[in-house]
């Protein structure tokens, strides 16, 4: 434990005089600075991702159209939905969902009066 309370910065005294108790939001600080470190190194990835990808799309492509790199950064916190608003878009999910089924099996629906409802 104490090579790893030397990487977060605690001298040999500090370890060996202090409560063990106290080394417990030493070692969630470290935690946390590992998991923005390794997010922020995927976010890096994703960049990447996205600039190869405009590249490789443009240069190989058959659409015409070109692929763009990002305008803006990406946006690391979603937006909270308001339960109205999440609810809606539920129902707007699953109307398109009964319309897709519905148009795909237009052909062996049978008519209401034989479904026997």
């Amino acid at each position: 434990m104490l090579p790893r309370a030397l990487t977060m910065g605690i001298t040999e005294n500090e370890f060996w005089s202090m409560n063990p108790r106290l080394l417990k939001p030493y070692f969630l600080a470290e935690k946390l600075k590992l998991e923005q470190a390794n997010l922020i190194a995927w976010l890096q990835g994703l960049y990447v991702h996205h600039a190869v990808g405009s590249v490789l799309a443009n240069m190989f492509g058959k659409n015409s159209k070109k692929v763009s790199y990002l305008k803006e950064p990406i946006e690391l916190e979603k937006k909270q939905l308001s339960v109205e608003d999440e609810e809606q878009r539920v129902i707007r999910f699953l109307d398109q969902l009964k319309n897709n089924f519905d148009r795909s099996h237009k052909s062996v629906m049978l008519p209401e009066a034989q479904r026997g409802d």
